[in-house]
């Protein structure tokens, strides 16, 4: 799971180095917000929680990102019951009903 969490985000971290390292940070500042967004959202609920959580820390973040975050405030994307119990009973190692 560390791996499945960590390569997107490492390949995203890279593009954002990669635009600071080039000069063009601020015109992709968008479109990394997006594929912010779009990482987040494809890894689950805690980790949808943690960028709903950065969505309230303009601290933290650049306003592009809180704009995309705050979508998953709004339009969180749906988790069927059925792949929730199935990690649930693979890291648990019990069957449920």
């Amino acid at each position: 799971r560390n791996v499945q969490i960590a390569f997107p985000f490492g390949f995203w971290i890279a593009g954002v180095l990669f635009d600071t390292a080039v000069g063009r940070e601020k015109l992709n500042r968008t479109h990394r917000a997006k594929q912010l967004n779009t990482i987040v959202g494809s890894l689950g609920p805690a980790i949808i929680k943690a960028g709903q959580a950065l969505a309230s820390r303009p601290d933290l973040l650049p306003s592009e990102y809180l704009d995309e975050l705050q979508k998953l405030q709004d339009d969180v994307p749906t988790f069927s019951n059925e792949i929730a119990f199935q990690i649930v009973e693979e890291e648990l190692n019990k069957q449920f009903g």
